[in-house]
């Protein structure tokens, strides 16, 4: 079971940006029915399997682990450079891939091994990037993966915990674009 949100600061940067959706923002999720609204544009979601809305830490999305997820309505072309930026929180592991992000590539898990995963698809090849420090139960972390194509023969894959960079790997080719659609 984990809780996704990101209304914990100043208001976002929206240059460039695709999706965001905010349980604590009235704009993003009204506070009631079952889609969230993309603050960012048309990327509205409606929720699948019924998560709900946890008042207990500000107001976040709260995904039982039941298969309850929120669907966008539209395909999201990311490029191949991009960053994905998430709050997350995890009651328990309740199985080998917590996911808060993703069912496709690029996709992101609390793994109940401890660590975090971010998996996305270089020149057709899975490609994964796992933290080294040990994810716990029952504490907030703001991660923040990228995927940056040099423009001619590599990306690279970071991951960022709590503002600090935990991995850095490079690959050879451009992130493989699958039209992202779950969160």
């Amino acid at each position: 079971r984990s809780l996704m949100s990101n209304n914990y600061g100043p208001k976002i940067v929206t240059d460039g940006l695709v999706l965001c959706w905010d349980a604590a923002d009235n704009n993003s999720y009204p506070g009631s029915g079952s889609t969230t609204y993309d603050l960012a544009g048309n990327n509205n979601g409606s929720f699948i399997n019924s998560p709900s809305i946890n008042d207990n830490y500000g107001k976040c999305f709260d995904f039982s682990g039941t298969n309850d997820r929120i669907e966008c309505v539209n395909d999201i072309n990311y490029g191949s450079s991009v960053s994905w930026e998430a709050w997350a929180y995890r009651y328990s592991s309740v199985n080998v891939y917590n996911m808060f992000m993703g069912d496709n590539y690029p996709y992101f898990s609390m793994r109940s091994y401890g660590d975090v995963l971010f998996s996305t698809s270089i020149a057709g090849q899975q490609r994964n990037l796992a933290s080294l420090q040990s994810i716990s139960n029952n504490t907030w972390y703001h991660f923040v993966f990228t995927v940056e194509y040099d423009g001619s023969t590599n990306t690279t894959m970071r991951m960022y915990i709590n503002g600090l960079l935990e991995r850095s790997v490079s690959y050879a080719g451009v992130q493989t674009n699958y039209g992202y659609k779950f969160a």
